[in-house]
């Protein structure tokens, strides 16, 4: 004879799943909130590459692209299929 396993109540397993969706959601707008920020500091202290002018004296930088490009590959990298962890 197996000894019975006795699982917990279906109300605390989906608090626990919330808690954890919670979690997740918090880490991944930390990580795209930083890659932004990280990405805004990059263009505000270099001036790297030929600038691209979109209207008037407004315009950016190739390598401002570049970076927030590098940025947002690794921050989708991190948090896309997140949830197979």
């Amino acid at each position: 004879m197996r000894p019975s396993v006795t699982r917990p109540p279906t109300s605390i397993r989906r608090r626990d799943t919330a808690l954890v969706d919670r979690t997740h959601l918090v880490w991944r707008l930390g990580v795209w909130g930083g890659a932004t920020a990280m990405g805004l500091v990059f263009a505000r202290i270099t001036a790297v590459g030929p600038a691209l002018r979109l209207w008037g004296n407004h315009g950016v930088h190739v390598g401002d692209l570049a970076a927030f490009a590098i940025l947002y590959a690794w921050a989708a990298r991190v948090t896309v299929g997140d949830g197979d962890r």
